[in-house]
C-alpha cells in the first residue's frame, strides 16, 4: 500500500520496527521481574526481532544471562551437508559437522569461513556458483515468463548472490536476508525469480486459525527430534558437556569492528553456567559496512524504545534501507497508519 515490500516484516524496517515497539512492554517486564525473582537464571529467547528483544532484557537488567536463539544458520550448514557427499564421495554427515563461522545480526548474518573435517568449503562453493548456469534465473530481466504460482524455488541465491559479489556467503535464509538490502524488492515477480516466498499477514492469520481449531492434546503428538538446539544449549549450561552453536549476545569484543555492547550474533562455547562468545572472522569491508548500518538503526531504534520516544522510533526508521526510496513525508505517513492500525498492541 505504501510502495515498500517486505517478506517476512519481524525484524528490520517497517515491520520489524513497529514489532520492536509492540514487544518492548513484554520485554521490560520480564527483565523487571527476572531481576527481582530470579536474577541467576538463564534466558532462552527466541523472540523476534531477536536483536532488540534481546537487547532491551539487558538493558533493562545488565546482569541478566540472556541469549538468544535462531535456526537461520542451519540453512547454509544443510546447503554443505547436501554437497558433501558429492564433493568427497562420502555419506551425508550430520549437519552440525558443517563449521561455519557465522558474524553478522541476526536474519543478516554472513559465513566467512566454511570447514567439515578439517576441509575448507569456500573453493568448492565458488566452483559450484561458477557453474554455467547457476544464476540464470536471477539475473533473468522477463518478469513475463515467471510462474508466481509455482512453489518451487531456486536455492538460496541471495545468499549465494552476496557470495558472488562479496566473497562470502549470506548464513540466513533468503526471505530474511533481502529485507536488509533494497536491491532485491522490486517487484514480487523477482522475489518469485529468486526463490522467495512473502509471509504474508493472511498466511499469518490461516496459521493461527488451524491451530486454535486443532483438539490435538500433548499425548497425541510424538516426540520428534527438531532442527532447534534448545534442549542441546540448556543441557550444556546445566553441565550436562560443551556445545558449540550460533548465538545471540551483547558484543564482548566478538565481532571486534561493531560497537561494544550491541546485540550481534557469531558462535559461543556453551558449557556449565557460561556461554563463551567466539572472535569471529573478519569479512571484506562492504560487507562490514552493511551490517554496521543495520546496527546503527538497531541501536537508534533500541534508544528510543527505552526513552519511549515514538519521534526518535521515527528517526530510527527513517536510516532504514528499506524506505530510502520514499519521501520522509510518505513514511511518516505510511508509519501513522501502521500505528494506528495496531493501536490496541502498542505501549
Amino acid at each position: 500500500e505504501h510502495g515498500i515490500l517486505q517478506t517476512v516484516g519481524d525484524t528490520t524496517g517497517p515491520g520489524g520496527i513497529l514489532r520492536a515497539v509492540r514487544s518492548q512492554p513484554a520485554f521490560v517486564t520480564f527483565a523487571e521481574a527476572i531481576r527481582r525473582c530470579c536474577p541467576d537464571a538463564w534466558v532462552v529467547n527466541y523472540s523476534n526481532p531477536m536483536t532488540l528483544c534481546t537487547a532491551l532484557l539487558y538493558a533493562v537488567f545488565p546482569a541478566i544471562k540472556a541469549i538468544g536463539c535462531c535456526h537461520e544458520v542451519f540453512g547454509l550448514q544443510t546447503w554443505f551437508q547436501r554437497r558433501i557427499p558429492r564433493w568427497f564421495g562420502v555419506d551425508k554427515p550430520p549437519r552440525n559437522a558443517v563449521r561455519l563461522d557465522v558474524t553478522g545480526v541476526n536474519h543478516f548474518t554472513w559465513a566467512t569461513r566454511a570447514s567439515w573435517q578439517g576441509r575448507d568449503l569456500m573453493p568448492l562453493l565458488a566452483e559450484e556458483v561458477d557453474r554455467r548456469g547457476f544464476f540464470d534465473r536471477l539475473d533473468a530481466s522477463d518478469d513475463a515468463d515467471l510462474d508466481l504460482d509455482s512453489d518451487e524455488g531456486p536455492n538460496r541465491f541471495i545468499g549465494l548472490d552476496f557470495f558472488r559479489r562479496f566473497g562470502v556467503p549470506g548464513a540466513a535464509g533468503d526471505a530474511h536476508l533481502v529485507e536488509f538490502v533494497p536491491w532485491y524488492l522490486g517487484s514480487e515477480a523477482s522475489l518469485q525469480r529468486m526463490g522467495v516466498r512473502r509471509k504474508t499477514y493472511e498466511w499469518r492469520l490461516q496459521q493461527v486459525r488451524e491451530k486454535l481449531a486443532s483438539t490435538a492434546t500433548d499425548s497425541d503428538a510424538p516426540l520428534q527430534k527438531s532442527c532447534e538446539e534448545g534442549v542441546e544449549t540448556m543441557t550444556a549450561l546445566s553441565g550436562g558437556g560443551d556445545f558449540f552453536t550460533n548465538v545471540n549476545l551483547p558484543n564482548q569484543g566478538q565481532i571486534p569492528w561493531l560497537p561494544q555492547g550491541a546485540v550481534v550474533e557469531s558462535n559461543a562455547l556453551f558449557r556449565a553456567d557460561e556461554a563463551l562468545p567466539v572472535v569471529t572472522g573478519t569479512p571484506p569491508l562492504p560487507v562490514q559496512s552493511l551490517i554496521r548500518r543495520v546496527v546503527d538503526v538497531q541501536q537508534a531504534t533500541l534508544q528510543g524504545l527505552l526513552e519511549e520516544d515514538i519521534e526518535a522510533i521515527f528517526s530510527a526508521l527513517l536510516c532504514d534501507p528499506l524506505v530510502c526510496h520514499r519521501r520522509p513525508d510518505q513514511v511518516h505517513r505510511m508509519w501513522q497508519a501502521m500505528r494506528r492500525a495496531n493501536a490496541e498492541g502498542l505501549p
